[in-house]
């Protein structure tokens, strides 16, 4: 089951196409498994992780009982990290894609994944910025169940494209638990939410987690990767020409415009 599904879904995710996935993944481990097989046969790098299902309304939505994790592959990283005042994001997929705005953690030392050995202090130490970021997610899968979470986390955590803001190196002189984020769509105000807004209460807090979390114990975080560490506002149906802005405060403004 695990080889045939994973090549279902990698092929689904480079033809941005959904498709009818059989047999489905019934327990989290065997999710993980398949989305390890996604990444093993892809011929795309990983620029960073993904964490998902940061808190417990979310989970009980996917039937879950904790966050998840996924990769983000290179191919699908946009940025306006240099100043750009605008980035685009491409919707390639044929389903219901989502915007969700997060907050973006980058490293300047590299992390292994140890269940329970993690300290706080590594991982404020391991950071090297923080950037507001938009994630772009949606299942590839037709036949979804209504407790889509295994099949999200066997989908690559349901990533298709992520957009980074420019990096904050001066990160640690921000509030994390109540740093706000508003997110307007079309010049209208669609969410709004802010940095604590996860079971961690922010986004160090999630990378902490992440990295002490058993499922990810030997798996590394490379320095110069990055990690989405989970929406701040509820995620929001997107299409193309629509154009995205995100207020983040004194982190600053994120803008994209999604396209075919």
């Amino acid at each position: 089951m695990t080889n045939s599904t994973a090549k279902a879904l990698l092929t689904a995710r480079l033809a941005g196409q959904l498709i009818e996935c059989e047999p489905l993944p019934s327990t989290e481990k065997q999710a993980y498994v398949i989305q390890q097989a996604i990444i093993d046969t892809n011929d795309d790098t990983i620029s960073g992780i993904k964490i998902g299902a940061t808190n417990a309304k979310t989970q009980a939505i996917l039937g879950l009982s904790q966050p998840f994790f996924g990769p983000v592959f290179t191919r699908g990283v946009f940025s306006c990290r240099n100043g750009e005042q605008l980035a685009q994001a491409p919707l390639k997929a044929a389903n219901p894609v989502k915007i969700e705005t997060e907050f973006v953690i980058g490293l300047k030392s590299t992390l292994i994944g140890k269940q329970d050995g993690i300290t706080l202090d590594e991982v404020t130490d391991a950071i090297d910025w923080i950037a507001p970021g938009f994630e772009l997610i949606g299942s590839r899968i037709q036949n979804i169940p209504e407790k889509a979470g295994l099949c999200a986390i066997a989908d690559g955590g349901g990533n298709h494209n992520v957009i980074l803001g420019k990096p904050d190196h001066n990160w640690k002189k921000r509030n994390w638990q109540t740093h706000r984020a508003v997110l307007n769509i079309n010049g209208k105000q669609v969410a709004e939410g802010h940095s604590g807004d996860s079971d961690a209460g922010s986004p160090i807090g999630m990378l902490h987690w992440l990295l002490n979390f058993e499922g990810f114990t030997g798996k590394q975080i490379v320095a110069g990767q990055f990690v989405f560490c989970g929406t701040c506002t509820d995620p929001v149906i997107v299409n193309a020409g629509d154009q995205l802005h995100a207020d983040f405060g004194e982190l600053g403004e994120l803008r994209a415009t999604c396209t075919c």
